[in-house]
């Protein structure tokens, strides 16, 4: 049976990084926006812009699926 030292000691450093480094691997991430409210599809894509990620914005659950299919998204944040 192992003591709780020696799992800690196996846990991985905290690497730091960089605010440029983070930015940068923002910018590569891809997401889409699928929300039927523009002001807040406007508001969210607004936000996400300004911290670098690539964005594209659909207002309907139609739209949503294509992008989707044809393509490809890090994260994708739809409403209901």
């Amino acid at each position: 049976m192992r003591s709780e030292l020696e799992l800690e000691l196996r846990l991985p450093r905290y690497n730091t990084i960089t605010k440029n480094e983070r930015q940068q691997k923002r910018c590569k991430m891809k997401i889409l926006i699928a929300e039927d409210d523009s002001s807040l599809l406007k508001a969210l894509s607004s936000i996400l812009k300004k911290n670098n990620y690539s964005v594209d914005a659909v207002d309907n659950g139609g739209d949503a699926f294509d992008y989707l299919v044809s393509g490809t998204y890090d994260a994708a944040i739809l409403d209901k």
